[in-house]
């Protein structure tokens, strides 16, 4: 990316805040049940994704993340009762409102291997890894995305 300057300022960052405010609020509903709201957790979890470099678990994401313990990251995930189907509902108007488009839009369902090596990895074994095609120490995922030919980025 020779000749470009990318100048992020302190104003930058709180419209980005702002923006990324905005659409956890389309959210938050879905993280609340009877008795109590994940809504914070959630919105600390989404600042941790964008804050930390690297691997690492809920200790380490803890550490970036203002105000917050790893437990605070832990249970919204798994011990929270909130119920995925009407989050990935919204996820799927948020796709359709932002580049949708009924002639030109198509969902992509694929699967893709990673070189591993090691134990510390989850699903880690001697299988068929398509990067390499061969089989080898690898681990595998399937990945779902939406591409669209007439507008590849949404520009909002």
């Amino acid at each position: 990316m020779d000749g470009i300057n990318f100048e992020l300022r302190i104003n930058d960052l709180f419209r980005i805040f702002d923006k990324l405010r905005h659409v956890h609020d389309r959210y938050t509903s879905y993280f609340r049940s009877k008795t109590r709201s994940a809504a914070t957790q959630s919105f600390k979890y989404i600042q941790e994704k964008l804050l930390k470099q690297g691997r690492g678990n809920m200790t380490e994401y803890a550490k970036v993340v203002p105000d917050c313990k790893n437990q605070s990251f832990q249970n919204p995930i798994s011990e929270s009762p909130w119920d995925v189907r009407p989050v990935i509902d919204q996820i799927q108007r948020d796709v359709t409102e932002l580049i949708g488009d009924p002639v030109n839009g198509s969902i992509h369902v694929d699967e893709s291997g990673f070189v591993k090596k090691g134990i510390e990895s989850v699903g880690v074994k001697r299988q068929y890894c398509g990067r390499l095609g061969k089989v080898e120490n690898c681990q595998v995922g399937v990945f779902l995305g939406y591409a669209n030919g007439a507008r590849p980025f949404p520009d909002r």
